[in-house]
């Protein structure tokens, strides 16, 4: 079994899906496109879970003011 990773545009995929169907030494040609995977939040730096010390609760504040609109 081999993998090969590439990248290409979507345009190569047919030409090369028949030059693959077409070599008797490959029994099953596949194409599969990789998946992205999700980084976790708190991969690049500290989580906060919620927790809010005095300089957070400020910041929080000031901006929910701003974002607050008077009726």
């Amino acid at each position: 079994y081999f993998l090969v990773n590439f990248d290409s545009s979507g345009t190569v995929l047919p030409s090369l899906l028949d030059h693959l169907q077409r070599d008797l030494d490959i029994i099953r040609p596949r194409v599969l496109r990789k998946e992205e995977e999700v980084a976790r939040p708190c991969e690049k730096g500290p989580c906060d879970f919620g927790e809010l010390d005095e300089d957070k609760r400020r910041r929080v504040k000031i901006n929910l003011r701003t974002l607050v609109k008077k009726l």
